[in-house]
């Protein structure tokens, strides 16, 4: 791809104005807790991008699915993938009992939910969809991520302000969950995981 071409999708992944080399440091760390093949599940898949990325850098035979709010995202992600359009559609995560009604599979190896730091990750709403995911999931984990919004232009305490708020906002969702494995990103961006087993009825 072109240098402008990734900055566009980079782009249509919500992420306006991040190079691809700060998109490798808040994202990659994702890539660690994949640790087999199978489907993947991208709840707020934007256009898809991270799905791309993920399969290159874990090196995995990955199946990509995607739902969004956004049908244009969702457009954007068919195009992007041609070949698995018919696994993108639009979708509230919010009704994800249902998810089969768009014609998605029920069960996935891996499932991603990708959270802003703002958003009220210890909510009971926000728990309920947890856990219907994560019964979503077969052999692998759901992997709920929090990120902060890129901070180029700002100063390091800033950044490290910033890193602070993401740790307790991740630690205090694993303690809502009762379980769970939280993963740093190790490059010192603000951006965390907490990786949970499948829990399938």
């Amino acid at each position: 791809m072109h240098e402008q071409e990734v900055r566009d999708l980079i782009d249509g992944c919500r992420s306006p104005g991040t190079s691809w080399e700060d998109w490798c440091a808040y994202r990659q760390f994702i890539a660690t807790e994949i640790d087999c093949d199978g489907s993947i599940l991208d709840v707020g898949c934007a256009n898809g991008f991270l799905l791309l990325c993920l399969a290159e850098w874990t090196g995995r035979k990955l199946k990509p699915y995607g739902v969004d709010v956004d049908r244009a995202a969702v457009a954007a992600a068919k195009a992007l993938m041609p070949q698995h359009a018919d696994n993108f559609a639009a979708f509230d995560i919010a009704n994800v009992s249902t998810l089969n009604s768009v014609g998605l599979p029920e069960n996935y190896e891996f499932v991603i939910w990708n959270l802003w730091w703002a958003w009220p990750v210890a909510s009971s709403r926000s728990l309920q969809v947890a856990r219907m995911l994560q019964g979503k999931v077969k052999a692998g984990k759901l992997l709920i991520t929090l990120y902060a919004a890129s901070r180029d232009q700002i100063g390091t305490s800033d950044q490290l302000v910033e890193r602070r708020g993401v740790v307790e906002r991740v630690m205090e969702l694993r303690s809502a969950l009762g379980e769970g494995t939280v993963v740093l990103n190790p490059s010192g961006g603000s951006q965390a995981l907490v990786a949970l087993p499948g829990r399938r009825p």
